[in-house]
């Protein structure tokens, strides 16, 4: 079975904020579609459910903006743009006397980690606009699900004002982005429901990432050659004669790697491993680490447009298989 996710440029829209009514002293309800979640322990908060737990940058505390206090602040969000969907990010918000703006062209130099109260959401797959990202879950429906993730924001060169899709293409090589951020961070965690895939699958899943720095992406399993297939789109320069790099961010649980692509052992996993090839050019180098339950897989570099990289593990993976942990789902 295969399955499609898609970023769109939506995602460069700060978040609508709504007013919120009064919530149940015992169990907050879960937030409307584009309703900005509080601080855990804050109003509207009653019962550290749908909230966000902790935010820090470079290991020290963020607080929430003050409204009261003109400046600049770091301002991060979360809300919900579907029913299955945390989608969280980061703006910069300036306070004045008369009232604030919002940016969301932030700073790429900076190590974020947020941790999220999901409620009754559970977390399973992360992805979004992102550099070298972390991701990991806990809680339980009853306590409420909870995610932490890692990430710095993402340089952007993206084509709004036009066409620039993994199925249309994003113009030619002479095309110029035209709206450009030095740094960008918005990531969506699904809970996989409407996906289409089994509760198996589903729960081979936890933990599963993948991030860029694309305008239009998209990734899915591919039964018939037993690969994961990735696509992204992008203008080809970031300004006139400067071409637009791309880079992509793929991080695959064992139970997915065991399951889905036939792979006995993934912790004897190396970068020989396995081979990624970008369609019609043949393979690439990629940097692969073994991290706690899973690889990480990366590649920098990217040109565009419409580019699509196939990850297939090679026929005989230099492991052996581990006894007990042998297991298959029909696809």
């Amino acid at each position: 079975m295969s399955r499609l996710l898609r970023i769109l440029p939506l995602v460069l829209l700060v978040p609508l904020l709504v007013a919120t009514g009064a919530t149940s002293a015992h169990a907050d309800p879960v937030p409307a579609q584009g309703q900005a979640w509080p601080r855990c322990g804050s109003a509207p908060d009653t019962d550290g459910k749908y909230c966000i737990v902790s935010v820090t940058r470079d290991g020290t505390a963020v607080p929430p903006v003050d409204t009261g206090t003109p400046g600049t602040y770091d301002d991060p969000f979360v809300d919900r743009p579907d029913a299955g969907t945390v989608r969280f990010g980061l703006k910069l918000t300036t306070v004045t006397g008369s009232g604030s703006t919002s940016t969301v062209d932030v700073s790429p130099d900076h190590t974020w980690v947020y941790t999220v109260d999901t409620g009754s959401i559970r977390p399973v797959e992360l992805y979004g606009n992102l550099r070298n990202a972390a991701f990991s879950y806990g809680g339980n429906a009853a306590k409420g699900h909870t995610f932490t993730v890692t990430f710095q924001p993402t340089p952007v060169a993206w084509l709004l004002s036009g066409e620039c899709s993994v199925f249309g293409g994003c113009g030619d090589d002479t095309t110029v982005a035209d709206t450009v951020r030095a740094g960008f961070a918005t990531g969506f965690v699904s809970n996989d429901a409407s996906s289409g895939l089994t509760a198996a699958q589903i729960a081979d899943r936890q933990g599963y990432l993948n991030v860029f720095n694309a305008e239009d992406a998209y990734w899915v399993y591919n039964g018939a050659t037993n690969s994961l297939m990735m696509r992204m789109a992008n203008p080809h320069l970031r300004s006139p004669g400067i071409p637009a790099s791309g880079s992509f961010q793929t991080r695959i649980p064992d139970a997915m790697l065991i399951d889905e692509l036939n792979v006995p052992d993934p912790a004897g996993l190396t970068a020989r491993s396995l081979t990624v090839v970008r369609t019609g050019s043949g393979a690439v180098p990629i940097t692969l680490t073994r991290v706690k339950g899973a690889i990480d897989i990366r590649v920098k570099g990217i040109t565009f447009s419409t580019p699509e990289y196939s990850i297939h593990p090679k026929p005989s993976v230099p492991v052996a298989p581990l006894m007990g942990s042998l297991k298959r789902i029909d696809n």
